[in-house]
């Protein structure tokens, strides 16, 4: 509700926002959660050298920090993709957005030094599968109980296996 009415606030438009909060659906969707992440190249690492299928994932770098994790299919429904980057650099670079926005300087300041982990979902049903929902309307994307992050996460990665050595942490309690 919040969103849609700064959106016409903008003057873009106007919104029926009751209407849309009870009959809009949603047909993609991108997960997102902010982090502050103490040692993120130890976690980069981590996450590349756990990986439990190394043929069915595909990681790309972008730049110095920046990372795209996707599972290796053809279908849309099971398509799944993991970006972490730096969201407060993103946000800084995006000189266009920032000047909409009322208080540029407190938002990236809000950003700044957080990773931000962002999980993709390009159809219905994987919105459906992920979320654990009956049906795509946007509430109930809105009060899912799931947490994608961590089932991804069990997806793709293995435990660590203990040498007796000090050794990372598991990546699941990671």
């Amino acid at each position: 509700r919040k969103c849609l009415g700064a959106i016409g606030a903008i003057g873009i438009g106007e919104f029926d926002i009751d209407y849309i909060m009870s009959n809009a659906k949603v047909t993609q969707c991108d997960i997102t959660r902010d982090i502050v992440v103490e040692d993120y190249k130890g976690l980069i690492t981590t996450i590349e050298t756990h990986i439990k299928q190394p043929r069915r994932w595909s990681i790309r770098h972008y730049g110095e920090t920046n990372i795209v994790i996707e599972k290796n299919v053809k279908s849309s429904n099971s398509q799944r993709r993991l970006s972490i980057y730096d969201k407060g650099d993103e946000l800084s670079k995006d000189q266009d957005f920032l000047g909409w926005v009322c208080n540029p300087d407190d938002l990236v300041r809000r950003f700044t030094g957080k990773k931000r982990f962002e999980f993709r979902l390009t159809s219905s049903l994987a919105i459906r599968k992920v979320l654990g929902i009956d049906d795509n309307y946007i509430i109930e994307v809105l009060e899912s109980k799931a947490s994608p992050f961590i089932d991804y996460f069990k997806d793709l990665l293995k435990e660590s296996v203990s040498t007796g050595k000090l050794s990372r942490k598991s990546m699941r309690i990671y």
